[in-house]
């Protein structure tokens, strides 16, 4: 495994509705949080259902990278719940 890499799996059917994904986006930065890669969104071909999701995806073992940087994991933004 490689630190700046994110594994993924694919992802290509809606996890509401099963139907297959329409590419929305593709080769997109995580240009506010900096979580390594690029990635592609697909939308649910079903009107009545609309989700948007990574396709690839980060794995389960790996999606706490996508989040290293995020802001509620900083130890220095926890507020002290002692007084």
């Amino acid at each position: 495994m490689q630190p700046d890499r994110i594994n993924t799996e694919t992802s290509s059917a809606c996890y509401m509705c099963g139907k297959q994904g329409k590419i929305v986006y593709r080769n997109l930065a995580d240009r506010l949080f900096g979580a390594p890669g690029e990635w592609t969104s697909k939308k649910c071909t079903d009107a009545d259902c609309g989700i948007v999701w990574l396709d690839p995806r980060p794995t389960i073992d790996e999606i706490g990278k996508a989040y290293q940087n995020y802001y509620t994991h900083d130890q220095t933004n926890q507020r002290n719940k002692h007084g």
